[in-house]
């Protein structure tokens, strides 16, 4: 588990405690273009409109308060976890040994800026290991260009001039491409790293299992939550540490990876983990659209486990797998900026924390720029589910479908039977259950009987009634209470199955509890989902 932090309140963040496959840029006219079941849908009355998802009211006076760590544990288990990853004390002493089985690379980015974050905590002797952690590395040559890249051509971390040309020239491309898109420059560092160009430092990361990582240093203005920051790259990307993709491939989505987390330190450094872990997986895939090496990551993500929240990091990897919401969300907006969606640089500017930005949570940026285009958080994570049990519908989803999980539940009618499933329901995930029609008896339709948390919590529900060539997407209209009736006519024949989505698009927290759920809260709309099938007798 890693080190837990707390956000400390300040003025900031005063918001923060309140036949052919269709293309995924089609579905946003899905609800208008799905044909309704009015014939045989019997919501239960009192039908709710939209609600209003991603705020962010206190908790009840009812809720149980949660025992939290100090500041000084958290620091020391931050530490703890730093030193297990980098193998034993400051970087440049950290070698792993490379056995039969090449390591696993990983992103140590967001752990160090909560080391660097923390280290005040920490008693003297601990502070003293951590700054020796956090210093930049040693060099002995550096060559310029659009950044500052600060290298060796001895020892472990020994680099050549060959190579220090191509970090060069993919670092420019990065840059360019990013600030073409509208994206802020990291602040500059002065000249920390012996001038006022951003520094990359070149070092043997592959032993530890390391891509790179991108740092924070400092503060870079008074009354906000950005810094200077600087990155490392591996030393060579060498093919006996890293089997996967070539070098220059693992040079490219590297540097897109760890540079975006510089960019996204001039916003907001301590933004949610899941959100810049999942924002920078996106951004690598923009810029090397080719490369397509995130998609490792789609083993752990709601592609294959939807019923798991977007935010909740107890599943390894999990926050480089969300990427594959930011990229649904992208290609429902593709309007561009340079040869970025405008979105995701929209996005950031709601969650910076410089005069004129939003200074919101994750979860509450994505509302307000969703509602910035007439939409909610509610239906687009209900549209957003159905394409995660479609992967055909999104663009490169033909790349995707070796991760697609498996509907949930197999609901059962044979012999007339009533089937009931149940079970929880997460906050910003989706449950699915896919009913086969040919076990329906004849003669007979099914009753689903929804009993959902309210809509107010996010609850939604989607209905595809499929036949040989067609099929009918229903939103199923539930009450304000979360409960619907919905009738399929399958004693009419031609239905092969019905699939059933039940969507938990809750985004509200009592934030600032030492979670690393968004806004380090407790989910408010955590609940149970049940729903029952029931073979009826068709009115005539």
């Amino acid at each position: 588990m890693l080190g837990y932090h707390r956000r400390s309140r300040t003025p900031v963040h005063p918001a923060r405690r309140t036949g052919r496959p269709v293309r995924l840029t089609a579905l946003a006219t899905l609800a208008a273009a799905a044909l309704p079941l009015t014939a045989v849908l019997g919501p239960a009355p009192g039908a709710s409109a939209e609600a209003g998802a991603g705020t962010s009211p206190a908790a009840s006076a009812s809720a149980a308060p949660s025992v939290q760590p100090s500041a000084r544990t958290r620091a020391e288990r931050t530490l703890a976890d730093v030193q297990r990853l980098l193998g034993g004390g400051a970087r440049s002493a950290a070698r792993a040994q490379v056995g039969a089985s090449p390591v696993v690379p990983q992103d140590a980015s967001l752990l160090l800026r909560d080391l660097w974050r923390q280290r005040s905590a920490l008693p003297a002797a601990q502070r003293a290991t951590a700054d020796a952690v956090l210093a930049r590395p040693k060099s002995t040559r550096v060559t310029c260009g659009v950044v500052c890249v600060h290298w060796t051509a001895t020892g472990p971390d020994r680099s050549t001039r060959a190579y220090v040309d191509r970090v060069l020239t993919v670092m420019g491309t990065v840059r360019d491409v990013y600030a073409r898109s509208g994206y802020r420059r990291p602040p500059s560092d002065g000249r920390a790293g012996g001038s006022s160009l951003f520094d990359v430092y070149l070092l043997d990361l592959g032993g530890q299992g390391l891509y790179g990582f991108c740092q924070p240093e400092k503060v870079a203005a008074a009354g906000t939550r950005t810094a200077t920051s600087y990155c490392a790259l591996d030393n060579d990307f060498s093919s006996t540490q890293f089997p996967s993709n070539d070098q220059a491939d693992n040079l490219r989505v590297t540097a897109a990876h760890e540079y975006f987390h510089a960019v996204q330190y001039a916003y907001d450094y301590a933004e949610d983990r899941w959100l810049m872990e999942s924002t920078a997986a996106w951004a690598e895939d923009e810029v090397y659209t080719d490369v397509n090496d995130n998609r490792q990551y789609l083993a752990a993500s709601q592609l294959k486990y939807p019923d798991r929240s977007i935010d909740d990091l107890s599943t390894p990897s999990w926050e480089y797998g969300g990427w594959i919401f930011f990229r649904y969300l992208t290609e429902r907006y593709p309007t561009r900026q340079g040869s970025m969606p405008r979105i995701m640089r929209q996005l950031w500017s709601a969650l910076g924390t410089n005069r004129g930005e939003g200074k919101q949570y994750s979860v509450q940026g994505i509302s307000t720029v969703l509602a910035s285009r007439g939409a909610s958080l509610a239906t687009v994570y209900a549209d957003y589910a159905f394409a995660l049990r479609h992967p055909s519908l999104f663009r490169e989803g033909a790349g995707y479908t070796r991760y697609e999980g498996f509907a949930r539940w197999s609901p059962s009618v044979a012999g007339d039977l009533t089937d009931t499933v149940s079970g929880p329901f997460k906050h910003l995930s989706s449950s699915s259950g896919l009913l086969n029609a040919r076990y329906v008896s004849s003669g007979k339709d099914v009753r689903i009987d929804f009993d959902l948390p309210p809509t107010a919590a996010g609850s939604r529900a989607l209905v595809d009634v499929r036949r040989a060539t067609s099929h009918q997407l229903v939103r199923v209209a539930l009450n304000s209470s979360g409960d619907a009736t919905l009738t399929v006519p399958t004693s009419q024949g031609g239905v092969r199955t019905i699939e059933v989505i039940a969507v938990n698009a809750g985004g509200r927290y009592d934030c600032d509890q030492d979670t690393e759920l968004s806004c380090e809260g407790d989910s408010l709309d955590d609940g149970q989902v049940k729903i029952t099938f029931t073979p009826v007798t068709p009115r005539r």
